[in-house]
């Protein structure tokens, strides 16, 4: 089975997308560089190509964003 995850800006705009053929144990990551402004925002998504269940808590996720300018 096929996971995505894709990181859009403004609810709409998919600035980075990672894929991976999912098996028991696995990771994934992505990263990308968007242009935003002041009011823009951020939102993470996930596609389960399935009816796999994802288990994901603070322990399990993490982020990190850096402003550059």
């Amino acid at each position: 089975q096929v996971v995505g995850i894709a990181i859009h800006t403004n609810g709409n705009h998919a600035v980075a997308y990672s894929s991976k053929y999912w098996t028991e144990h696995n990771s994934i990551e992505i990263s990308g560089c968007a242009n935003l402004a002041a009011s823009d925002y951020i939102d993470f998504r996930h596609n389960s190509g399935g009816d796999r269940d994802f288990y994901m808590a603070d322990t399990h996720c993490g982020g990190e964003i850096f402003l550059i300018g």
